[in-house]
């Protein structure tokens, strides 16, 4: 899965540059998205790392992100 975000993340990003040169008031929502997908993106590599740390994480899902997962 982290590798799916982190793929869809550098998509978007790519898109968000020629879109913030052509039409840079339209590229908030965007941004928006952008931001989501790294803070996923954080938590996913956060996940991997107590994974192998033998930790749990199911309860330390934060709210932003619960609607995501």
């Amino acid at each position: 899965m982290y590798q799916a975000v982190s793929n869809r993340l550098n998509q978007i990003v790519a898109l968000y540059y020629e879109l913030v040169r052509n039409y840079p008031d339209k590229s908030l929502r965007l941004l928006a998205e952008i931001k989501k997908l790294r803070a996923l993106q954080e938590f996913l590599l956060n996940c991997l790392i107590w994974e192998k740390q033998g930790k749990s994480f199911d309860s330390d899902i934060p709210d932003e992100l619960e609607a995501l997962i």
